[in-house]
């Protein structure tokens, strides 16, 4: 009789209220989570990451799986830059248990150089499930083509003493290479005291028009000069025009003043650093009546942005 009253009946115990807790929580998770799985999808861009230059393209796949989500799922992305144009085919399907479509991403010449992250979204029908998955694009400018500077800019900014200057851009003197060169004369009359030429972009263009040349990419640019007896001062520089319209290299970028022998030698100014997006003033020669009190003749050739 005391052994009965001991025993405890078995629905009253703790393991048993315990066991069947956890039985009914299992009950509960484990149906959620197979309905998850099963009725889930994931979206897989393959490969996730390229480098373009500007006005290029890239190409990726995108790779939309299930196990068990029969109902379309839509394609699209909500990446907003309209310099960056996203094409998706085919841009829907069934992910049964898979499928793929193709990706082709479109960079305007005009988009900021830099690193972009880009969302791929997958928008499920039943239920409007979303997913997406991101892509590493970065921009960089496109390899530099070498151009000679005259064929970009012309020699229409006359400075100084004007007068003092006397001006033949298709020279039979003593060229470095082909059939001409550039001479420029300076004899110091005026009252100024110095002379100077600008070879500018569009015609005549002292920063009253928006427009310059976009030489992004160049790294230098190289020129030959030479003096005609050896001895002759000048400064050459590129940018510094600034009026309503400001030239993107401002200040301007200068070799300093150099003297020239009577030889044919190559000068290279540096063009690492400079914003060379909107370029007016592509090339200066200056001088003065200090440098050359008794004027100079001097000689330019193969003026090449590279």
């Amino acid at each position: 009789m005391n052994e009965e009253k001991t025993k405890k009946k078995w629905y009253k115990t703790i393991g048993f209220w315990a066991s069947l807790i956890v039985a009914v929580i299992a009950g509960i998770i484990i149906p959620i989570q197979l309905h998850e799985s099963s009725s889930d999808f994931q979206v897989t861009l393959i490969p996730n990451v390229a480098e373009v230059a500007k006005g290029g393209s890239v190409n990726t796949k995108v790779i939309v799986a299930a196990e068990k989500y029969n109902s379309n799922i839509k394609l699209t992305t909500k990446s907003q830059n309209d310099k960056i144009d996203i094409i998706i085919e085919p841009s829907n399907g069934i992910a049964s248990p898979k499928f793929e479509s193709d990706i082709t991403i479109k960079v305007a010449n005009n988009l900021k150089a830099g690193d972009y992250e880009l969302e791929i979204i997958g928008i499920g029908a039943k239920n409007k499930v979303e997913h997406s998955s991101s892509y590493f694009l970065k921009v960089i400018d496109p390899p530099f083509t070498p151009q000679e500077m005259v064929n970009l800019f012309y020699p229409d900014g006359w400075m100084g003493d004007i007068n003092d200057i006397k001006l033949n851009c298709n020279s039979s003197n003593k060229p470095y290479s082909g059939n001409s060169c550039i001479q420029i004369q300076y004899t110091p009359q005026g009252s100024q005291t110095w002379a100077g030429i600008y070879w500018v972009y569009p015609n005549q263009n002292w920063g009253d028009k928006p427009e310059g040349r976009n030489l992004t990419g160049a790294k230098t640019l190289n020129f030959k000069a030479m003096g005609s007896k050896g001895g002759e001062m000048a400064e050459f520089k590129i940018g510094g025009i600034s009026e309503k319209y400001s030239d993107s290299v401002t200040p301007a970028k200068s070799i300093g003043a150099i003297t020239l022998t009577s030889d044919w030698k190559e000068y290279t100014i540096d063009l690492n650093g400079c914003d060379l997006s909107n370029v007016i003033g592509g090339f200066c020669w200056v001088t003065n009546a200090i440098q050359n009190p008794h004027g100079c003749i001097i000689f330019l050739d193969d003026i090449i942005f590279r």
